[in-house]
């Protein structure tokens, strides 16, 4: 049986809120739509730029407790208005999310049962993605020290690196990144198939200390600081305006992460992604 939930997304990527739906039916907006611009000819067209449109989403939900439950949700988004949001779609084979903002929100009266009804209208921001949590850790090992790793992964004397991002979507997807110290003056690269570099977010005259940490959330449009308190302050001015703010993987194609980690460092990245579809 396919199930629905709302949930809130933090800093990290990382599901910290959500709202479990009871039942829900009425759906439409579950597929894609392409958008194409093509230049005519008589004979063949040619298409210049293909672009997923963000259709919106309908949706029934039937509370089971009635108003209690209807008032509940209500009050439920109200309170995370300004937080990420997504809907969690379980189908039975995998588990995809969509970001976007809940626009309408109707209701009918209880019916015989006391289910009460709501019609939502969900207008996403992104294509459906599925999360892939903490699949990439990069760190100085110690005596050889390996990791055991769902993806491919290669390892030498010293460093360990669990590096390899595949991308099947059509554009480029947000890597969430974070860096954790000691390191001095991090610099985080993407490379292509053929190890060429084609991103890089470098930070300026920064140290890392041990037990503080920056995350570069992509798909947040977020780089924030920790410096050990567990508080998480706006870190974008300590960006090289030189290179670039974010990381975001190329399309169709298999990139590597990387970090300028030196023997001499304790640090780690720990590395996430958002890995968009049709």
């Amino acid at each position: 049986m396919r199930k629905f939930a709302f949930v809130i997304l933090n800093d990290e990527d990382k599901i910290i809120d959500r709202y479990n739906l009871d039942y829900v039916d009425g759906l439409a907006g579950l597929g894609f739509s392409l958008q194409l611009s093509k230049i005519e000819t008589d004979i063949e067209d040619y298409i210049t730029k293909i672009v997923q449109q963000k259709q919106s989403l309908s949706l029934t939900v039937h509370h089971l407790k009635g108003y209690k439950a209807g008032d509940y949700l209500k009050l439920w988004l109200a309170k995370h208005i300004n937080d990420c949001l997504c809907i969690e779609y379980d189908n039975t084979q995998r588990v995809s999310y969509i970001e976007g903002v809940v626009i309408n929100c109707g209701e009918t009266e209880l019916n015989e049962y006391n289910i009460l009804e709501q019609k939502i209208t969900f207008q996403p921001t992104t294509p459906f993605f599925q999360k892939i949590d903490n699949n990439i850790r990069i760190q100085i090992a110690s005596g050889g020290k390996s990791y055991p790793y769902q993806y491919p992964y290669f390892y030498g004397k010293n460093v360990i690196l669990n590096n390899e991002i595949e991308n099947n979507y059509i554009k480029d997807i947000p890597l969430i990144v974070t860096i954790n110290g000691a390191i001095s003056n991090p610099i985080v690269s993407l490379l292509d198939e053929n190890n060429e570099l084609y991103n890089q977010v470098r930070f300026v005259d920064l140290d890392l200390q041990d037990g503080q940490k920056i995350i570069i959330n992509s798909a947040q449009k977020k780089v924030l600081f920790d410096d050990g308190t567990g508080v998480l302050v706006d870190y974008y001015y300590k960006i090289d305006g030189a290179y670039d703010s974010y990381l975001r993987a190329k399309p169709l194609s298999v990139s590597k992460i990387n970090i300028n980690l030196q023997s001499s460092d304790t640090g780690y990245l720990i590395g996430s992604r958002r890995q968009y579809r049709l």
